[in-house]
């Protein structure tokens, strides 16, 4: 491999150590942390915002929102009416006339019951990667 002077690479380039050199390893309390400064803030934007995207649709809504998991769903729907009541937000039919069996459905299909009282899909996910 010749790089841009046309020097020949050494062989056996460490692409990890480099990156390194580049960004800092990500911690699980890096991405706690920036969940805490997310939620509340860059958050309410990006709801209202997938609200518009997917006009209304709240499967597609919870799946698109950062950090947002099912058991956050009665937070979302509150922060999307807020909206509505305050004119910021059109009332989109998928939205105000959802049916029950669609709103059971989701909460069927991600299983939230079966869900520790307290954890989330994140913490899961954030288990797993840290290996405990």
């Amino acid at each position: 491999m010749v790089d841009e002077q046309g020097e020949v690479l050494r062989a056996k380039w460490d692409w990890q150590e480099y990156w390194r050199l580049l960004f800092k390893k990500i911690t699980v309390s890096d991405i706690r942390d920036f969940e805490k400064s997310y939620k509340d803030s860059k958050e309410l934007v990006d709801i209202k915002s997938a609200y518009v995207d997917f006009e209304g649709d709240m499967d597609r809504i919870m799946e698109s929102v950062l950090y947002v998991d099912y058991a956050d769903e009665h937070r979302v729907r509150n922060i999307i009416q807020r909206a509505i009541d305050a004119g910021e937000l059109l009332p989109y039919k998928a939205f105000v006339k959802e049916s029950k069996q669609k709103m059971s459905a989701r909460k069927r299909w991600v299983g939230i019951s079966q869900r520790p009282k307290g954890s989330s899909v994140h913490d899961e996910l954030v288990i797993s990667l840290s290996g405990s």
